[in-house]
């Protein structure tokens, strides 16, 4: 069945995977779309030990490559229409998000993912592609290049705002200036996703 995308405004952030990963992966063979899928679940399946939420309540979308990131990347956002400050209070903290899921990957004994590390009954594209392997040799070198905590921008610094005004008065960038730790950002960001 191929169902409509469904839109709607929210907030989130995002992961960029540098080009060096990204050349590294095709190097040592790791399916790319398989691990950034993989990490997406594990990062959601973990984000209720961060923060008060049902993991339903959470989306996700990865890509090898999208035009506006100019690069692969993992998206979390709320889940729910309008965003409910779900991901903007774990996004100070995302870096130890990435952390605890990586610590579940390498901690689950199954061979290529389970339900209990990387595999969600919610998957819109029935948990494939997915390389568990892949994910934590993603998430070992995104650690290896993580950026001090004193670089860490958060809302109270008044670079971020909770709640998008309107399309005219964000201006034209095409995502979130608001650089965390090189790769980390929060922001409004326009996003189709299908289920």
């Amino acid at each position: 069945m191929d169902l409509p995308p469904q839109e709607f405004e929210t907030e989130g952030f995002w992961f960029t995977i540098p080009a060096a990963i990204q050349h590294e992966c095709d190097a040592q063979g790791v399916d790319l779309m398989g691990a950034l899928h993989a990490i997406e679940h594990a990062a959601i399946g973990i984000f209720p030990l961060m923060v008060m939420v049902d993991h339903r309540d959470i989306g996700g979308m990865s890509t090898n490559y999208h035009p506006q990131t100019d690069g692969a990347v993992i998206f979390i956002y709320d889940g729910i229409p309008g965003g409910a400050g779900l991901t903007s209070a774990a996004f100070a903290d995302a870096q130890r998000l990435l952390h605890y899921a990586q610590d579940v990957i390498k901690a689950c004994p199954c061979e290529s993912g389970c339900p209990s590390c990387v595999q969600s009954a919610q998957c819109g594209s029935g948990n494939r592609p997915m390389d568990k392997n892949g994910a934590v040799f993603i998430l070992e070198r995104l650690e290896a290049c993580k950026a001090p905590k004193d670089r860490i921008q958060t809302e109270s610094d008044g670079l971020l705002s909770k709640r998008r005004t309107s399309r005219a008065q964000e201006g034209t960038q095409p995502y979130s200036q608001n650089q965390a730790s090189g790769h980390l950002y929060y922001g409004v960001f326009d996003l189709e996703t299908q289920r």
